[in-house]
């Protein structure tokens, strides 16, 4: 194996190894609410999840993607971090709005709102991160992340067994946070550059409207992902909600591993697309979306199999009782892991602008929906959007792809990149 392959191999197994603990972590804290608390918490929490994630995807703007591939260096660092402080101020703003809006339980409300400083802490840890990544330091930013992992579980886990409060505990949790941003982000990223904020608006509007599309497009992806769970909040409670998210969130660890795949496969996509090599990049791409599939008839497999006793042993004997959602969310996981490794081909490919009425015609399908069905069918009316939204994405997402190659014309604004995408905060 030449030198770069090897380097390039070490820098995903880091990826996997931050992404897997931190992603792990956040499973740690749906277990042991299911397990010592109440399912209404675990609603709550899922709910702060689903509520904060699209308005920060938003708000961060995929500016750490823009800065590390951003070759002219027409933008300084400080720049970058000026924009995520301003986009980071209207973020947790409109949290707040959202939550006086929604009239939540007092409970409830904190409990979104701390979620809302945690995805703060994120959003400063990620633009940081960008530093790392420039500099092939995939190192620094697993180390933080497994830090951050083991920080939420040690935190939230003993307050929690403590309090049994999970307001307390996400406040435990922050403070956690907050530590490893100054005393090993900020620090860290000190030994590579000076870090200062730039408040320039003539520089800051034009590096705003050139993240925008991004953003958006990763936003409404995130929103795509929760919007059955604010149908289920709202029409059959927090405690319904909190099964869901138990269930769902099983598949979204899967993901992390699926990303893995995208994420060490992406420079090879690259390559063979600047190369005008459309053959090749078919290929890659088809193997990829054929071991997702594989890999989630596998799941379903398994799941047919010990999938009863599998939710017993995570959760409790409530949870295990609902293996009928079980098996079709991880029926479900195919369209999920062929739909993420679409993205990453019409990422690579440049094609940022029309994917913005591609998801927002996705989100529009996915709440008609919840919006008809949840009342009728419960939770399997929340699957059944999903399905239908995720084919909907998946067919437009291969006509996008489709036209761009049999095009063979290169997107106007077309930035060339040669580093692996991060999709953030999923």
């Amino acid at each position: 194996m030449k030198w770069g392959e090897r380097k390039l191999t070490l820098q995903s197994l880091w990826f996997l190894l931050g992404n897997v603990m931190y992603s792990g972590s956040q499973f740690a804290i749906i277990s042991l609410l299911t397990k010592f608390g109440t399912t209404q918490a675990v609603g709550q929490y899922a709910l702060g999840l689903a509520i904060t994630a699209p308005v920060f995807m938003l708000s961060n703007l995929q500016l750490r993607t823009v800065f590390v591939v951003d070759t002219s260096k027409r933008y300084t660092f400080g720049e970058y971090l000026g924009l995520r402080m301003a986009t980071t101020l209207v973020a947790i703003s409109i949290t707040i709005g959202i939550i006086f809006l929604g009239r939540y339980y007092t409970e409830t409300a904190i409990v979104i709102f701390l979620m809302g400083l945690c995805r703060i802490i994120e959003a400063f840890s990620d633009i940081l991160f960008g530093i790392f990544q420039k500099n092939e330091r995939m190192d620094h930013i697993s180390l933080s992340k497994v830090a951050k992992g083991l920080m939420s579980i040690l935190c939230f886990s003993v307050i929690f067994t403590l309090t049994h409060s999970l307001v307390v505990s996400l406040a435990a949790m922050l403070l956690g946070w907050l530590f490893i941003l100054v005393f090993y982000d900020l620090r860290t990223v000190r030994k590579y550059i000076k870090v200062t904020i730039q408040w320039q608006w003539k520089t800051l509007l034009p590096l705003f409207k050139k993240s925008l599309p991004l953003g958006i497009v990763v936003s409404l992806m995130s929103l795509n992902a929760t919007l059955p769970q604010y149908f289920i909040a709202h029409d059959l409670g927090e405690h319904a909600l909190g099964i869901f998210a138990s269930i769902a969130y099983l598949m979204v660890a899967s993901n992390v591993f699926i990303s893995a795949f995208g994420e060490a496969s992406t420079p090879r996509l690259v390559a063979l697309y600047n190369s005008e090599n459309y053959q090749g990049f078919r290929t890659l791409l088809g193997r990829l979306i054929l071991i997702g599939i594989g890999l989630s008839g596998i799941g379903c497999l398994a799941v047919w199999v010990a999938g009863k006793g599998l939710l017993t042993l995570i959760y409790n004997k409530e949870l295990a009782s609902y293996i009928h959602l079980f098996l079709w969310m991880t029926f479900l996981s195919a369209f999920t892991f062929i739909t993420l490794f679409l993205w990453y081909g019409m990422t690579v490919a440049q094609r940022f602008k029309i994917q913005i009425p591609l998801f927002v015609t996705v989100t529009a399908v996915n709440t008609g929906v919840c919006w008809v069905l949840i009342p009728k069918w419960g939770l399997m009316g929340a699957v059944f959007g999903i399905l239908i939204s995720m084919i909907v994405q998946t067919l437009g997402s291969v006509w996008v792809l489709v036209y761009t190659i049999a095009s063979k014309k290169t997107p106007k604004g077309r930035i060339r990149i040669d580093i692996p995408l991060q999709l953030e905060g999923k």
